[in-house]
């Protein structure tokens, strides 16, 4: 059985998979931090940088729209770590080392996150550095926008599988198409389709809509498509990264991508606000 049940804190989480990703890292000595800007690139500004680490990334918004949670990496020894920051800039504040690709709980009280040392696998902390908790074998999961589904992948079979936590249904959605799976794929805000980026042996990479009825839409595949894919609250855009720099595009394929005007420097990893106005993203550019 790929999924065992495993209950904590209410909820029944993965476990006995063989998967791993990693969250953002660079091979040049750049200085990444974390910025958010509107979505039509107006107001962009650093929200913070966390001293002795390169590379920022993988920033997700909690459900309240007020705290980001973002991975760091390029530390001493090789560091990796995860924090949490007000979208002020201001408490910033660890949650855990040896850690990446952070995403929030449903209730915005815990983050899960992979931690490495040994086999990688996903934990589970409340925002207060108190109960950590090895949940599963598993890394790379994401929580549906009403919490009833988690969305995960399997790195040793290249597939991208659905857990539904009431029905405890599992669901493989996609399987051996690619060489690797970029680990910033998203749910959209319906739980109804599932946007991603697959990697061919080539490293050719397109932008793959999965539906619910299992039908497959490549919606882009032009460019260096690279990291995290975030669906817009009301689920008609996407935002991601192509050629590092942040661009928007209709999710029904009815308009090109468009890139987000003002921008300077190496961009990646973009994610909506919960109301649709804003985009965080980590990026190299010079702070405003």
């Amino acid at each position: 059985m790929l999924v065992q049940r495993v209950k904590t804190t209410g909820r029944f989480w993965l476990a006995g998979l063989a998967v791993a990703c990693a969250g953002l890292a660079r091979a040049d000595d750049a200085e990444w931090a974390i910025y958010v800007m509107k979505a039509d690139g107006s107001a962009a500004r650093r929200v913070c940088r966390v001293e002795g680490f390169l590379a920022h990334g993988s920033a997700r918004w909690s459900h309240d729209g007020k705290r980001l949670a973002f991975d760091v990496s390029g530390g001493p020894n090789g560091a990796r770590k995860i924090f949490v920051v007000d979208v002020t800039g201001e408490s910033l504040r660890e949650i855990g080392e040896n850690a990446a690709t952070p995403d929030w709980a449903p209730d915005d009280k815990q983050l899960i996150f992979m931690r490495f040392g040994g086999e990688p696998s996903t934990w589970v902390q409340n925002l207060d550095g108190q109960g950590l908790t090895r949940l599963a074998a598993a890394t790379c999961a994401h929580w549906s926008a009403d919490g009833n589904q988690i969305l995960f992948m399997d790195a040793a079979e290249r597939s991208l599988l659905s857990l539904d936590l009431a029905s405890e249904d599992q669901r493989v959605l996609l399987e051996g198409k690619y060489a690797r799976i970029e680990p910033g794929f998203d749910w959209s805000p319906d739980a109804k389709r599932v946007a991603m980026i697959g990697v061919y042996p080539n490293d050719s990479r397109e932008l793959l809509i999965l539906e619910a009825d299992g039908s497959q839409r490549v919606r882009l595949d032009k460019g260096r498509l690279e990291g995290a894919v975030s669906w817009s609250p009301d689920g008609k855009r996407l935002a991601m990264s192509v050629d590092f720099k942040v661009v928007i595009l209709d999710a029904d394929g009815n308009a090109p991508a468009g890139i987000v005007p003002g921008q300077t420097g190496r961009s990646t990893d973009p994610a909506w606000s919960p109301d649709g106005k804003w985009l965080v993203f980590g990026s190299d550019r010079a702070a405003e």
